[in-house]
């Protein structure tokens, strides 16, 4: 990695750096963000809480997540769109509110650390934005590409969220093909998911070398630390999966898609790489123009009947509770009549103890009258025969 001698961390230009790590969701984003920050990049200082999903982390800004699923409401899409953005058609003036925000989060959340890392998945289709808010802010700017291949992320999609196969396919469409485009003017490193897994070692190496990142190499601790952080029971589905139920069409540019991009990761044929990714690009775009309105519609049909289905969720609960309390207010009354009946069957018992003590007392008299009774017949008996 760095050269002990090295004097400065800074980019070529005395510029700050940061790291945009741009790639699909559950595709390795947020280990990569762990991982070069435990290499020496600066974390946001708000971070998102981990999730069910991600237990160990997301590593990437809470309030830009927020501003991001924001600003794709206000243009009317959500991360889970697989159309295209089309930014520029956002008035001069919200354009100009979103990129201050940003700026405004980022000088906010970062500090003044001279590297850090930026991630958070919606970015992808953002990217536009982003750059032009780093480069105000004077950022040397390099990209990191985690890649991962489009059946496991459809696999862990479905687990956390039951995506189906075919629509998770073309959100890691849209996400992997924006952020590659985007980004070919900047230094970046293109990195295989299961490669990191299996030798972080060698892919950290890698990503410092390509980017010309200004970090020493990590002694025992923070490799142990690594270590334990990429641990395979933490990583759900490393093994590839096959997809099905799955589009003939989608399920290739999907294939390919992730052909090209594997080879962009091992630096082979990277022209041919670029050629056959804007070949799908223009292709999956062509197929989004003709089916995105009826897709639209079946999404609102969709988001509809998960309202209502929390609507009725939200009144089954109420009329749990409901239940819940009305039973409990019946129970309380039980328990006031048995405390009554304790109360009262606590009386007779001492009624009946003083009524057993008096039939005690009453025996031993009995017993005492016909013991003193049998003394007077001896005597009788005694005084007769003496008489005769």
């Amino acid at each position: 990695m760095l050269n002990e001698n090295q004097e400065s961390v800074l980019g070529h230009r005395g510029q700050r750096i940061c790291i945009l790590v741009l790639g699909m969701h559950r595709s390795g984003t947020s280990a990569i963000a762990r991982v070069l920050s435990l290499l020496g990049a600066g974390l946001p200082g708000t971070l998102l809480e981990p999730a069910h999903g991600n237990e160990a982390g997301h590593w990437e800004p809470r309030l830009i997540q927020e501003l991001n699923d924001e600003l794709l409401r206000e243009i009317g899409s959500t991360w889970d769109d697989w159309r295209a953005i089309e930014w520029g058609l956002a008035p001069a003036h919200r354009r100009f509110y979103y990129k201050s925000a940003i700026s405004r989060i980022i000088e906010e959340d970062f500090g003044k650390d001279e590297v850090v890392v930026l991630k958070e998945p919606r970015i992808c289709r953002l990217t536009e934005i982003y750059l032009d808010v780093l480069g105000e802010l004077e950022f040397d700017t390099r990209v990191v590409i985690p890649v991962r291949s489009p059946e496991a992320v459809c696999a862990s999609l479905n687990k956390r969220d039951g995506t189906s196969p075919l629509i998770a396919q073309l959100y890691w469409l849209r996400h992997v093909l924006e952020a590659e485009r985007s980004s070919r003017h900047l230094p970046r490193a293109v990195v295989d998911f299961d490669d990191l897994n299996t030798d972080w070692r060698a892919e950290a190496d890698r990503i410092v070398a390509e980017l010309d990142l200004p970090f020493k190499d990590p002694d025992t601790s923070t490799e142990e630390e690594i270590d334990s952080f990429l641990d395979p029971e933490l990583v759900s589905f490393r093994r590839k999966r096959r997809a099905r139920g799955t589009s003939p069409h989608v399920a290739a540019w999907s294939r390919e898609a992730y052909a090209a991009l594997t080879k962009l990761a091992k630096g082979e044929e990277r022209e041919e790489a670029e050629k056959e990714l804007d070949r799908i690009n223009k292709e999956f775009t062509r197929f989004a123009d003709l089916f995105s309105a009826h897709v639209a519609e079946l999404k609102i049909a969709r988001d509809a009947a998960q309202t209502k289905i929390v609507e009725l969720e939200a009144k089954l609960a109420q009329a749990e509770a409901v239940q819940v309390e009305q039973v409990c207010a019946a129970l309380e009354s039980q328990k006031q009549v048995v405390e009554g009946l304790n109360e009262v069957l606590a009386e007779r018992a001492g009624l009946l103890s003083v009524q057993s003590d008096t039939i005690v007392e009453l025996t031993s008299e009995i017993a005492q009258a016909k013991s003193d009774l049998r003394a007077a017949d001896h005597e009788l008996s005694s005084q007769a025969a003496r008489i005769a």
